[in-house]
């Protein structure tokens, strides 16, 4: 009851996607709507059949929202069944932390395929209240563990009411539409992505999308770059070597990053010896083609080698070892002998780790 005005008198009426509060100026006024909408859903129940009831689904338009405080352009808000009434600087960042810590853990519990309709409720009201969270507050290593948190989250939460991307082509607006409101700003999940978590990281390689992707900034953006968040970030991509991800601490990123990065490149970095003149064929993830640039600073080959071979089997380190050239300390990776895995835009949801 924080929120409420004295004097005045209040309804506050929950549907499934939306909890909306009216506020009147007498007691009397309120009732007299309370007996309307009383005698309007009776007399809507009375006329429905049962094979109407069975049929009746929830048009997923009713899960988006414009917001009236932002210029949302093209996105749409998704975590809004809620009214948020507090400031956001209200939320230490243990507050913060736990908000999207408590998000993810439930909405990687909830089953895709029909999830319980009060556990969905829980969880759209959990995503309501990252609207109060406060990022300003955090320091970097939890601004990168609440963010990764909240990208997982977004993913889920877009596909269980919009259902994933059918297409590589229908990539870029999903991801540019889908959007949430969050410590007094909103994002898309391109934004979170690109301009949020990448933000002091290099674009892709792809011509087209430095044109297609967001150029939006924040305050609350990620100053240091990292190249294991390109292993972190989890589409649901049937690249990806799992569809498991973990709910990401402060206390423990550093560890949750370096086991990330090994399960990724273990899975999807193919080193293999061809004949008897020490040629070898390097197979690399796509991601570390469109991304080269966070590697190393020439975006070879090489540098990406180079960074994440601390990572690899000690099978694959030893073989790669017949391609290093300890004088220009650089792996001597041929044209012929390095190819790129091509990337799966088909996508699954994510699940919950054990842990």
């Amino acid at each position: 009851n924080y929120w409420k005005l004295p004097s005045y008198h209040y309804l506050q009426i929950e549907t499934f996607v939306r909890v909306t509060i009216l506020m009147f100026s007498s007691e009397e006024e309120r009732d007299s709507w309370v007996e309307l909408l009383e005698t309007a859903r009776r007399d809507r129940s009375e006329r429905l059949y049962a094979s109407e009831l069975l049929q009746f689904e929830i048009p997923v338009d009713d899960f988006l929202s414009k917001s009236t405080m932002w210029n949302c352009q093209k996105r749409k808000i998704l975590n809004n069944r809620r009214y948020s009434f507090r400031t956001p600087r209200s939320k230490t960042p243990e507050d913060t932390l736990q908000l999207a810590e408590r998000a993810l853990a439930k909405v990687l519990a909830l089953k895709p395929k029909g999830p319980n309709d009060s556990q969905l409720r829980e969880f759209l009201d959990c995503v309501a209240a990252l609207k109060e969270a406060d990022a300003h507050s955090l320091n970097e290593e939890e601004k990168c563990a609440f963010f990764l948190n909240i990208y997982h989250i977004m993913i889920m939460h877009s596909y269980i009411i919009l259902g994933p991307p059918a297409s590589g082509s229908e990539w870029i607006s999903y991801f540019n539409n889908v959007a949430y409101q969050c410590s007094d700003d909103i994002f898309s999940l391109a934004e979170l992505e690109h301009n949020i978590i990448r933000a002091e990281m290099c674009y892709p390689s792809n011509f087209l999308s430095r044109f297609v992707l967001p150029k939006s900034q924040y305050h609350f953006s990620l100053v240091r770059p990292d190249f294991r968040l390109n292993f972190a970030l989890n589409s649901g991509s049937l690249s990806m070597p799992t569809s498991v991800v973990p709910v990401y601490k402060a206390a423990v990123l550093n560890e949750q990053l370096n086991n990330v990065t090994e399960e990724f490149v273990g899975y999807t970095v193919h080193v293999k010896q061809k004949g008897k003149n020490n040629d070898v064929q390097v197979s690399l993830p796509r991601v570390c083609q469109w991304f080269a640039e966070d590697f190393g600073p020439s975006a070879t080959a090489s540098d990406v080698v180079v960074a994440i071979e601390p990572y690899l089997s000690k099978e694959k380190r030893d073989t790669l070892r017949l391609i290093w050239n300890p004088k220009k300390k650089s792996y001597e990776i041929g044209i012929f002998g390095l190819k790129y895995l091509s990337f799966n835009y088909e996508c699954r949801f994510l699940t919950a780790s054990i842990e």
